[in-house]
This record gives C-alpha cells, structure tokens and sequence, in this order.
C-alpha cells in the first residue's frame, strides 16, 4: 500500500492559486464574466481550508436512538482478501429473463458448479419458495450465479459483466447482485456520475471518489448480501452498456488510488451542485463527524442549471408524506419554517405548523421522501404558503457533502488536476495506492 501525501501546510496554498488564477487570468476572468455577473458589482469570494471546518449548530442536536455509524474504516492489509464489489440491481416479485451468447457456468451457494453452457438463450428466473427456478430446472442450493467467462450476462437485456446472483427472499421476492471487479464497476458508473466530455482531471476526480465510496462499503458490508445499490442511495450504475472511453481512461489512469485519513477509507460522498457550499455528513446522516467531510464554501458551481431552483408542493402532498413516514398525523398545514440552519445556509429541520401543533423532522430525510429529484436540496432560503401549495426556493442539487460535481468540472477546465480538485473538497485526505497490483485491474473486451 502506497500513500501519496500532500505536504502539510500545502492545502492553503492550492486554495490560493486558484483564486490568483481566476482573478488574473484571461479564462478565470471569463469564468467569472459569465457565473457571476460585473466582478465590480459582486466580490468573488472562494474560503477554502487546509484544516477540517468545524461549523457552528445553531440548535442543538436531536439525540439519535441508534450509535452513528463508522466515518473511518481500517484498509486490510491484504487487499486481495476484499472480495468483488457486490451490486443489487433489482429485488422484485415476478421473474426476469437472463441470457448470454458466451460460455457461461451456474454455481451454487458455495461457488461450486452446477453444470456448464456454451450460451443460454433468453431464459426466465423465479423465487420459487426458499429456491431459484431457472428455465425448466429448480436450485434449492440457492442463492444460485450465472456466471460468464468471456463476457457479459444480460439481465431483461441490459449487459452485466461477470456474474448475477439471484437470491430467493421469500414470497416470491428475489434479489438479483451483479459482483464484479472494482474497477469494471467503476466503468459502469462514471459516465452517468460525470460527463464523459468533462475535462480528464475532473473525471479522474470523480474516478477517485467513486472508487473511495465503494471500496469503503465493500469493507462495511462484507457479511451482508450486497454491498452498494445501484441508485442514488449509492451512486448511479448502470451496467456494462454506459461504458465510454474517456472515462474508462480516467478510470485506468487513476488505478487503485483511493482517499484516506491518517490511514483509513472514508466515504468519499460527491453530489452535482452544492449552492455555494457543501456541508457536514454527520449533518445529513447518522455518521460520525470526520474531519474531510466538514464542508467547504464554493462559489464554482454558479454557473449550474442547478444552482437555483424553486418548485411547489401541495399541502396534501406534504401531509400524506409525513403520515406514511409516521411523522405525524397533521389535519391541515399552516406554515413550514425552516430551523438548524447550518454554516452551508443548508437547514437541517424544517418544522410543520397545524394551529398550535409543531412537527419537525429531519430536511435531509424529507427531501428525499418528497422526491430528490424535484426537491433538489435542503440549502432553501424561502418557503411560501400560497393557497393550498408550498413553494420551496433553494440552492444546489443533491445531499450537499463532499465533492461538487459541477464545481470540479469547473476547476478542471480552469486547468487544476484531479489531486488538487480532491483536496479542495476533502481537506486533509491523502491518495492512497491499494490493490490494483495484486490483479488485472481492468477487463479489455
């Protein structure tokens, strides 16, 4: 295992260069032109840190009912002891058709094989009690693997590389995991968590994040059934048929790096726009504070789509959500005010008002029970009755930790390379080189 440290006392100095650089150079001044308007009429103000900012609450915390969970992980020693990472791509009632045109064999709870094929044609799978029905034939050895050894399997028609495990849940649910290679994962990832047209340095920066976030749930999850979904409550995959060149090339060309803290993983969350800043993890979830993910202000996401958005909700809406999450249990709603508003402008609770009746869940846990796609962040700065809707106006997109996206595409095409982006949004984390040359890192075909 290799760490490549950044000289202490250095992060500040990256911080500096770059706002020099947009302040004299030809394209920092177009960049500044076109995000922010007559630099006269606005100061362009970028506050970065080479030590972990500590933001202040401005209510006090609700105590969880459950310990947070770990923010830092051991690396083993061994990497070649890390198994595949393990994705669930679907969990459903009903069968699914499977196929592939190369050689392929079925393997058993204990990997040992059932029988070998030269291809498999369009074939249904089941949950059939506590086994798995494949075609004509019934596997109570379950969970049960197809597995190809030249290619790719095709689940309902989308391409996965290597293998699928399909595992019965009962009640004719069945969970379907895709297990491959790291680095073959990350290739289905990357062109939908990035632009493939972004500069190399952005896209090796998302390569690194998205690498670090995997690897750091394969280590957590090792003795569940799965270790990352393949939607945003992991991060984006989708199979081997998003595959692009340049991100496989900045996937190869950052092979192995992965961030740590004084020797140990974190996740290294990203989202696409953070509104200006990005805040605290253990202010979104129930995780313990870790001093990279505290949050940095950052005005290089200005020029996003998504850096300012408003959207209404009808008030029934709004009820029906907080009575299925057993939030309570509101006849009508008055008012939404917005409490614990965080260094970032993120607040993280709102509180719902029925005459003298107060509710106050958690922004980061609503957000997401009302649709993350539609209610695009937690940083609001209005909220408006206006007759049986609420309109919410805010900042950014996404939970707001770790990386911007969109702030990293900025950064590399002002000409900053991917080790200097990670460190602006992960203050005092370190590359470190795991795994990769103890196998092939990348299958070719």
């Amino acid at each position: 295992m290799r760490v490549f440290y950044f000289r202490k006392n250095q992060s500040n100095e990256y911080f500096r260069r770059i706002v020099r650089h947009v302040r004299s150079t030809k394209q920092g001044h177009e960049m500044r032109q076109s995000v922010l308007g007559d630099p006269i009429k606005r100061l362009f103000r970028v506050w970065a840190v080479c030590v972990p900012v500590f933001f202040t609450v401005l209510a006090p915390l609700a105590v969880s009912e459950t310990p947070p969970r770990k923010s830092s992980l051991e690396l083993p020693e061994d990497a070649s002891t890390v198994h595949d990472v393990r994705v669930l791509v679907r969990k459903q009632s009903g069968p699914v058709n499977i196929e592939t045109d190369k050689p392929f064999w079925v393997l058993d709870r204990n990997r040992r094989p059932l029988f070998r094929g030269d291809r498999m044609a369009a074939t249904p799978v089941v949950a059939q009690d506590n086994a798995i029905r494949l075609g004509a034939q019934i596997f109570r050895s379950a969970p049960v693997t197809v597995e190809s050894t030249d290619g790719s399997v095709l689940l309902d028609g989308k391409p996965y590389r290597f293998s699928l495990t399909f595992r019965p849940l009962g009640n004719g649910q069945m969970m379907v995991v895709n297990e491959l290679p790291l680095e073959d994962y990350l290739r289905g990832v990357l062109p939908w968590e990035a632009n493939p047209d972004w500069a190399k340095d952005a896209l090796k920066a998302q390569a690194v994040a998205s690498r670090t976030y995997a690897l750091f749930r394969m280590i957590e999850n090792r003795a569940e059934p799965y270790d990352v979904q393949q939607d945003v409550s992991s991060q984006v995959y989708h199979g081997k048929s998003i595959e692009k060149p340049s991100t496989d090339a900045a996937i190869h060309e950052t092979r192995g790096e992965v961030l740590t803290y004084r020797g140990k993983i974190f996740p290294a969350f990203f989202h696409s726009t953070s509104g200006g800043a990005t805040t605290r993890a253990d202010y979104i979830w129930n995780i313990e504070p870790h001093p990279s993910l505290m949050g940095v202000q950052t005005e290089f996401s200005a020029a996003s789509k998504h850096y300012r958005w408003k959207d209404d909700f009808a008030s029934a809406d709004i009820l029906n959500v907080l009575r299925a999450h057993g939030a309570g249990n509101l006849a009508s709603l008055d008012e939404i005010r917005l409490l614990e508003i965080d260094a970032s402008g993120r607040a993280r609770r709102f509180e719902f008002r029925s005459g003298k009746t107060r509710i106050a869940v958690s922004s980061a846990d609503f957000r997401m029970w009302m649709n993350p796609g539609k209610f695009k962040s937690t940083k609001i700065e209005a909220v408006q009755k206006r007759g049986d809707r609420f309109l919410f106006q805010g900042f950014g997109w996404g939970h707001g930790v770790g990386l911007c996206q969109y702030s990293a595409k900025q950064l590399g095409e002002l000409g900053y390379n991917y080790r200097e982006i990670l460190k602006y949004f992960y203050p005092g984390s370190e590359l470190t080189f795991y795994g990769a040359e103890d196998r092939d890192t990348m299958t070719q075909s």
